[in-house]
């Protein structure tokens, strides 16, 4: 059985959340009508990890911004407006890159016949990640 580790649900976060700048840009709380489940699991995987459990997605979209991979599109902060993010250039290549690599991997397990049928079923199912 593999070990679990905090640090993959982490950067599968990060890749939700760039996913959902790839149709344009969105306010924190647009984000987080999306992201309540996936927010509760990295919840759980702080937790492992014996590290207190923090709003993960304010954190994480600064920690996209300041690395780069997100921008502000506007921000009207003294009003009480909500910050706005936007994909930057470089968040573009890196979810073009996560994008291929996990279906490399989906397509590497269905060729090697080590996904099950209901997975496969539950792949071809899928719809938009978000709503417009």
């Amino acid at each position: 059985m593999t070990e679990f580790n905090a640090n993959d649900f982490e950067g599968a976060f990060e890749f939700l959340l760039l996913s959902g700048f790839s149709a344009g840009p969105r306010s924190m709380s647009a984000m987080q009508r999306c992201c309540k489940r996936a927010e509760w699991l990295l919840g759980l995987a702080a937790a492992r990890k014996g590290r207190p459990n923090i709003d993960a997605l304010p954190v994480t979209l600064q920690k996209l911004q300041r690395e780069g991979w997100l921008r502000w599109e506007r921000s009207d902060e003294q009003s009480g407006a909500e910050i706005i993010y936007a994909l930057a250039e470089a968040g573009q290549q890196r979810l073009e890159q996560e994008r291929a690599y996990r279906n490399g991997m989906v397509s590497q397990l269905m060729e090697n016949n080590e996904l099950d049928q209901s997975f496969r079923q539950f792949l071809d199912r899928q719809g938009p990640l978000w709503p417009s």
